[in-house]
């Protein structure tokens, strides 16, 4: 059963005709053929995909070709597209990965790169597989697909890049080990020999070989640049003087040349090529709307005989796109000639939406002006297509609208003023204002609506927004009343909504202790959200739920959410809201149980995704586990930047907040023993040893306990006494008890160590017994690792007094921590940085801005952004002044 992927996207280029041939080339081509990797890389216009498709012609094994896209940031996109190219040499290839993709429950990349690399081993015959356009692979994720790819592929199995920048692959590794050949610029660029065929045998102009090599001179070899200048001299009537007054630099250079292509162009074809331009692709069909012609069938086809930079993107030659610098260049001229765009965009918009693609449609009406036209396709298309899309795509367009236009639409005002509540309260509440006029006085929608079954459901809609307003300003008795509000008006079968208005009583009743009622509640929005089909929604109430469950001592639910959760997202491209944050649980699981480097590698994976998978009002939490993590590797320094930057990020939303970010950063403050800096945060809170516990500030009482047993131990004024500490612990364990102790192993770690303080080590041994063995310590195996040195000492004089062999595990574990904690000096990096993450940072150790550092590196910022994270994650950090503090400790900065 063959994947479904874009028959263009692995289409092979057949050779083109008169090709110039470059046996230099062809002979370094063949013999880095079958390595582990060929890397053809070099800027546009270089003639890469002509000089592989050309070569391939010429080899017999059997080459397989993926053109790339920004869909394969995603690794199961990438890895369907990898199936599907090999599906066009051997059509029975990968029948293990087409089983674990077309099956009920979707498999993670793990499972696909095993199942991929027993399915290519398996191939009857050597294979070369093409990837194309590798610079629009950007994601770490599906870097690091690739690379284990390469690390692991099969004797048979070679790979051919062809690239505008050099991937952030183990290049230098695979050089040091020959597994490497490499073909660049300097490689592709035209010779004066080559240059001279060129133009006398492909292009039959017969010009000296002193004009000929002036021209190869002045464009360094540049092909494109070659072949621009050949198109226009075509119908020059004095090549010595076009070649003289040939110069500058290469943009100015294809402007010059373009324009005296399109000059010599009829007007109807200049025309056409000047409109069409506005197309990033386009068929005969959409040209014909566009143009108002009817003969773009034709026109399209002497375009591609011309050699026109018209590339086809399927082999019925139906999708045609320009090339990208002459597609620059048209719209520049488009600009220039004053020409109407807006006109051109609205018919692209209205044939779109004819042929179902409303996203497109809708970008169009944008670019065109027509704000009116933008609302209406919105409007009718945004409940549904909101389970697909990005809520930032919705926030895009709507920002792009009048105010004037949107407040004529009431739908639109209800979704906008619920999108709004999470990064702009404000705002928010004036369109819940301006949609409430409308559910006040029906008769002012008159009519104003467009899609009926949307708005019958904009009541509960608003009811939803108001409780969540509600919960962001503290009132839960509001939250109450406007999400019962909503389930009383909204229709039986909107599921998503009443979804949300469920999760949000949940959170009301999280707020207050009551758990097993919130996860229930919690867990009905859940299944509701599934079966409308509301992917997004869903995830995010996994991730609510599993962290109930965390406090629980559940953890082993929790991961089974979250797994439940990434198998909900495993189709989707980009990845839905709320994906992001089912990472970071996870990895907070990770730290929980000690799982450094899992959690290091799930919060990079988060982080990649990029702001559009994680909701707005949890993007602090990345930054706490970050910070948390920073802390168990001795990294205090770097936990309270990130903690900064967490506070930075910090929305209060309904969800409640367990732990207070004040409050983490008066425990890294005690890991320091700045005694001093904790007592502040205790009297600014308003905490004291007496305390009355309940759910919200459990775990800043647990902070405030280790606070005072410091302050007991070191005999400091105002100390209050051991019996006090135990029982706010005892008030606590007591509070932990409902319904499942989740936070047990710390509190009677807490109760030990508050004896060990009053010289009952009998006692504390007990305590530390039952901690160790409790329930809930499994999942927390890390909870005694990280201590203050004291601590550790006591600890380690305190294990052996348990019964024999009982505490064997968690010792062991606990003198492995210790003894990687005591280490001192500077461990080397695991994965040293690149000779291009070494140019990076050092730009970064400069005073330049990100766009500057990309501009003198001569990469674009995406890259330059990527290329940051993967030495943020080297180094173990996740800020710029991090980065650059740490790459001074191991040398590699001044």
């Amino acid at each position: 059963m063959p994947l479904s992927v874009l028959p263009t996207r692995i289409h092979k280029p057949a050779p083109r005709s008169g090709y110039v041939l470059r046996e230099r080339l062809q002979q370094r081509f063949l013999q880095g053929l079958f390595g582990r990797l060929l890397l053809v890389s070099a800027p546009a216009g270089f003639g890469k995909t002509t000089l592989v498709s050309s070569a391939l012609a010429e080899v017999e094994t059997p080459s397989c070709w993926l053109s790339l896209d920004s869909g394969d940031n995603d690794p199961v996109h990438l890895i369907r597209g990898l199936i599907a190219a090999t599906q066009t040499c051997f059509p029975d290839a990968g029948h293990s990965c087409r089983l674990l993709l077309g099956g009920g429950q979707p498999a993670d990349t793990g499972s696909l790169l095993s199942a991929l690399l027993t399915d290519l081993s398996e191939l009857p015959d050597d294979m070369l597989l093409v990837l194309d356009d590798y610079h629009l692979i950007e994601s770490p994720a599906a870097t690091e697909v690739l690379a284990f790819l390469l690390e692991h592929q099969p004797a048979g199995v070679h790979w051919l890049i062809t690239t505008r920048e050099d991937p952030s692959l183990p290049l230098a590794r695979m050089r040091a080990r020959g597994e490497l050949q490499e073909i660049r610029a300097d490689d592709l660029r035209f010779t004066p020999a080559e240059a001279r065929s060129f133009f006398s045998d492909t292009m039959h102009l017969p010009l000296s070989p002193a004009l000929i090599d002036a021209l190869e001179a002045r464009t360094e070899g540049w092909i494109a640049g070659l072949q621009l200048a050949a198109l226009s001299l075509q119908n020059h009537s004095d090549p010595e003087h076009f070649v003289r007054a040939f110069t500058g630099n290469h943009r100015f250079i294809v402007d010059y040349l373009v324009e005296e292509v399109l000059r010599q162009q009829d007007n109807q074809t200049r025309t056409f090529l000047l409109q069409t331009s506005l197309l990033p692709r386009f068929t005969p069909e959409l040209c014909n709307r566009v143009t108002g012609l009817s003969n773009s069938q034709e026109l399209l086809h002497r375009l591609e005989r011309q050699n026109l930079f018209l590339i086809a993107l399927d082999e019925d030659r139906n999708w045609f796109r320009y090339h990208h610098l002459f597609a620059d260049v048209l719209r520049n001229q488009l600009r220039q000639d004053s020409v109407d765009a807006a006109s051109l965009h609205l018919r692209a918009s209205q044939w779109f939406a004819e042929q179902g693609e409303t996203e497109q449609a809708i970008n169009h009406a944008m670019l065109a002006g027509d704000a009116s036209a933008a609302a209406a396709l919105i409007e009718a298309c945004w409940p549904e297509m909101r389970k697909s899309l990005p809520e930032s795509r919705f926030l895009s367009w709507m920002a792009s609208l009048p105010e004037a236009v949107t407040a004529r639409h009431p739908v639109l005002c209800a979704y906008y003023a619920l999108a709004l509540l999470s990064s702009d309260p404000q705002a928010a509440c004036r369109w819940m204002d301006i949609t409430r006029s409308f559910t006040d006085n029906p008769q002012t929608t008159r009519g104003l609506i467009r899609n009926h079954q949307a708005w019958a459901a904009v009541p509960g809609i608003l009811a939803i927004s108001q409780a969540y307003y509600a919960g962001a300003q503290g009132d839960p008795s509001c939250i109450i009343t406007h999400a019962n509000t909503a389930l009383a008006v909204l229709p039986q079968h909107e599921y998503t909504w009443r979804g949300a208005a469920s999760i949000l009583k949940g959170f009301v009743l999280w707020a207050s202790g009551e758990t097993s009622s919130a996860a229930n509640a919690i867990s009905n929005g859940y299944d509701n959200m599934q079966r409308d089909g509301e992917i997004s929604g869903a995830i995010s109430a996994a991730f609510l739920l599993a962290r109930i469950r965390i406090s629980q001592g559940r953890s082993a639910e929790a991961e089974g959410l979250c797994r439940r959760a990434v198998e909900l997202a495993a189709d989707f491209p980009l990845k839905p809201q709320g994906y992001a944050d089912i990472l970071v649980v996870r990895a907070r699981m990770a730290i929980n149980r000690g799982e450094n480097e899992r959690a290091s590698d799930l919060l990079n994976e988060a982080w990649s995704l990029g702001e559009q998978a994680r909701l707005q009002e949890s993007a602090h939490l990345w930054y706490l586990a970050q910070a948390i993590l920073a802390a168990r590797q001795n990294r205090l320094t770097d936990a309270f930047d990130l903690l900064d930057e967490a506070q930075s990020q910090f929305m209060p939303g309904p969800a409640p907040e367990f732990e207070p970010l004040e409050a983490w950063r008066a425990r890294f403050e005690l890991a320091r023993g700045n005694i001093a800096a904790a007592r502040e945060w205790a009297q600014q809170s308003q905490l004291s040893i007496t305390t009355a516990v309940h759910a919200l500030n459990a775990f800043a009482l647990r902070v405030l306990a280790r606070l005072e047993l410091e302050t007991l131990r070191l005999g400091l004024p105002g100390a209050c006494h051991a019996g006090d500490v135990l029982n706010l612990l005892q008030q606590l364990e007591q509070h932990d008890a409902r319904p499942r102790p989740g936070h047990l192993p710390e509190i009677l770690f807490l109760q030990a160590l508050t004896r060990h303080c009053q010289g009952a080590d009998t006692e504390a041994a007990a305590l530390l017994k039952q901690a160790i063995h409790c329930p809930a310590a499994h999942e927390q195996q890390a909870l005694f690792m990280y201590e203050t040195a004291w601590v550790q000492d006591w600890l380690n004089a305190t294990l052996p007094l348990c019964k024999p062999g009982e505490q064997l595990q968690q010792g062991q574990r606990l003198s492995e921590v210790t003894a990687s904690t005591e280490a001192t000096g500077v461990l080397p990096l695991p994965d040293p940085l690149s000779e291009r993450e070494m140019d990076v940072l050092r730009a970064l150790h400069s005073d330049m801005s990100g766009p500057e550092i990309a501009a003198s590196l001569f990469v674009s910022l995406n890259t330059l952004r990527t290329h940051s994270k993967n030495i943020y994650s080297k180094l173990g950090v996740n800020t710029r002044r991090a980065a650059l503090r740490r790459a001074a400790e191991l040398g590699l900065t001044p």
